[in-house]
C-alpha cells in the first residue's frame, strides 16, 4: 500500500552519520591515533560534553559553544579513532562516548606505570 496523501515522509535531521562503516583513521598505532585526535581543543570540548550526557541531532547551532561545522569535524575526528559512536533515534542520531575504546586507553595508561 502507498503512503496516505496527507502523511509527510520523516526527514532526517541535520547530523553526522556514523552508521556507514567502521572506524577509518585507526593505524598500526591506535593509542597514538587517539592521543593525536585528543590533541585538539574542539575534540576535547566534545568529549567533555559527551562525558556528561549523550548529545542528539539536530545540532544546527552546534554543541558546547562550537558552531555546526566545528562540532561535525570533532565528531568525525573522534569517531574515526573510535572514541565517539552514534545510534539512530528516528530521524535523529544520538552521539555518545564509546566506553570500550576509552577502557582500552585506560588499560594502556595503566600499563605504563609499574608499581
Amino acid at each position: 500500500m502507498g503512503r496516505m496523501a496527507d502523511e509527510k515522509p520523516v526527514k532526517a535531521s541535520k547530523h553526522v552519520c556514523l552508521c556507514k562503516g567502521p572506524m577509518t583513521m585507526i593505524s598500526y598505532d591506535p593509542e597514538l591515533d587517539i592521543i593525536r585526535a585528543m590533541d585538539d581543543m574542539n575534540c576535547m570540548k566534545l568529549l567533555r560534553g559527551l562525558s556528561k550526557e549523550p548529545a542528539g541531532s539536530p545540532f544546527t547551532d552546534g554543541l558546547y559553544g562550537m558552531d555546526y561545522k566545528t562540532t561535525a569535524d570533532a565528531i568525525r575526528r573522534l569517531s574515526g579513532v573510535g572514541l565517539v559512536c552514534s545510534k539512530r533515534d528516528g530521524p535523529d542520531h544520538i552521539y555518545f562516548i564509546n566506553p570500550a575504546r576509552v577502557s582500552e586507553m585506560v588499560d594502556f595508561f595503566k600499563g605504563l606505570v609499574h608499581e
